[in-house]
């Protein structure tokens, strides 16, 4: 596979901006097009400047997509099944990620692809000048949020990561245990307003155990307690609330479902 890729000048030019942030965004859309171009393939970013604005091109020769799902491609855990090689691996969180932090930048990010096969192209467009009065590409103002803190409660570390960063975006102060005992522990070092936590956690100590055992301290009674489960039904809801969660949010979690939930 080969791959042609410089994009110092754009974040020489992105002086005023988060570069750190912007590189993030490159270097999902690469790593996203690499994943999914088979070898042999190639991948190919282009940086262009019209007028005030730099617009960056990520082009595969992968494995494509049908254009019905180019707007889903952005959307938290989403990943394409027809013509997807699975055994890729990944939880569908970079393209979220790099969409949102667009979006922060008053920039936009699309995806277009002839389909299935046909290879992908993600266009990532930048204001390079500073513009009064500037709105994002939706012409909606960006979101703002008061801060909060959560504790996600999370076996998976890679989701449990990925989670976290995409809280991080809304403004959310995270923090992160992978069982249920650490759980507990850092909810009493420092009370946070939200815990979100899996139902199917390892080691003796699950889901249901966790939203018990912080019912039972005080500090913790009045702590906003949200289950997270693959499981929807009538019964699962009821199970979380008798355990003591205030309701059960069901996977995969989506972008309105995560604004429900730190608002």
């Amino acid at each position: 596979m080969s791959c042609l890729y410089s994009y110092g000048a754009l974040l020489d030019d992105a002086a005023s901006r988060d570069r750190i942030r912007l590189r993030q965004i490159l270097d999902n859309l690469l790593s996203n097009a690499i994943k999914f171009t088979p070898a042999g393939g190639n991948v190919k970013l282009t940086l262009a400047v019209e007028n005030d604005t730099a617009v960056v091109s990520v082009r595969d020769s992968g494995i494509g997509f049908e254009s019905a799902f180019s707007e889903k491609l952005f959307e938290p855990f989403v990943q394409q099944e027809q013509g997807r090689d699975r055994s890729a691996g990944g939880l569908g969180l970079g393209l979220a990620i790099a969409a949102r932090l667009a979006i922060l930048q008053n920039g936009s990010l699309t995806a277009s692809s002839d389909g299935i096969g046909r290879g992908a192209l993600f266009t990532l467009t930048i204001p390079i000048v500073p513009r009064v009065n500037d709105s994002p590409p939706n012409g909606g103002p960006v979101e703002r949020i008061n801060p909060k803190s959560v504790l996600l409660v999370e076996d998976n570390r890679d989701l449990a990561d990925g989670f976290a960063e995409l809280l991080r975006l809304h403004g959310v102060q995270v923090r992160v245990a992978y069982d249920g005992p650490s759980a507990i522990k850092s909810a009493l070092e420092a009370v946070p307003d939200v815990i979100l936590c899996d139902l199917g956690l390892p080691g003796g100590m699950d889901g249901f155990a966790v939203a018990r055992a912080c019912r039972a301290e005080a500090s913790l009674r009045r702590v906003r307690l949200v289950a997270a489960s693959g499981y929807s039904s009538s019964g699962d809801h009821a199970n979380a609330i008798t355990a003591g969660f205030d309701f059960l949010m069901t996977k995969p979690i989506t972008e309105e479902s995560l604004r429900e939930l730190i608002h």
